[in-house]
């Protein structure tokens, strides 16, 4: 069975909020629940809002700097989890690891001299949405984002929530707006009932994650810690052990 709807949503809060059920507060209430889906979604790393088509973008010889507008094909995106340099041509690709931006300063501070030495990158961090690079590219590569998404809005009140299981996703997306509505609308009156619901917000968000993470089964590696001085090799998984 499918989903319960932005329509489904809508006449459940009307059942709470009466109030609420008149033209004039229409928009508002879609954005609301826009604004709802959009907060559970930022809270985990939910393992159905993981991008399965990466997106990329193409940087030319001595780029060090891309910006996540360039990338293709973001939807939604909350965070990189994954970047990779690729050469389709030739299939030759390489990992980069993230670093703390204070941490990458410090370690790569001058990229744009002359005779730097250029080769494939294998660091980068972030500062806003500008991907900085620890090596300008000694030649035109693809930059290849697997991401994490957030839920995204409704495009119409036939839309259906993508959260799981079903009735857990509703019930966190009702209770939400019904918080947020209390905020925005002046002098609105809430029944015992809807205070009751709003009080549950946060534990119908921990059992969504809860129900997501009963649903995860990898493996568990240890890596060593990219942050620190003195990368030890990576086939070392204690490398980050002093």
């Amino acid at each position: 069975m499918a989903n319960k709807t932005r329509g489904d949503i809508i006449n459940q809060v009307y059942q709470y909020i009466p109030q609420m059920n008149v033209d004039s507060h229409g928009t508002a209430l879609d954005t609301l629940i826009d604004i709802a889906a959009e907060e559970i979604s930022s809270r985990y790393n939910f393992s159905y809002f993981q991008n399965v088509t990466p997106a990329s973008t193409s940087i030319s010889a001595g780029s060090y700097t891309e910006t996540e507008s360039n990338f293709a094909s973001f939807t939604n995106m909350k965070e990189i989890l994954q970047l990779e340099w690729i050469k389709s041509d030739t299939g030759e690709h390489g990992t980069l690891k993230w670093m703390p931006f204070r941490a990458f300063l410090k370690r790569y501070p001058y990229h744009d001299y002359s005779n730097r030495t250029r080769g494939k990158p294998d660091k980068y961090t972030k500062a806003g949405s500008t991907i900085i690079l620890n090596r300008p590219a000694d030649e035109g590569i693809s930059l290849r984002a697997w991401y994490q998404q957030l839920h995204g809005a409704f495009a119409a009140d036939t839309t259906t929530h993508s959260f799981e299981p079903n009735m857990l996703g509703f019930q966190a997306i009702v209770s939400c707006v019904l918080n947020e509505a209390h905020d925005l609308i002046p002098g609105i009156e809430m029944s015992k009932k809807a205070m009751q619901e709003m009080a549950k917000k946060e534990a119908y968000i921990a059992a969504l994650i809860d129900a997501d993470k009963s649903k995860v089964d990898e493996p568990f590696e240890m890596s060593e810690n990219a942050d620190s001085p003195g990368i030890a090799p990576e086939e070392s998984p204690y490398g980050w052990v002093s």
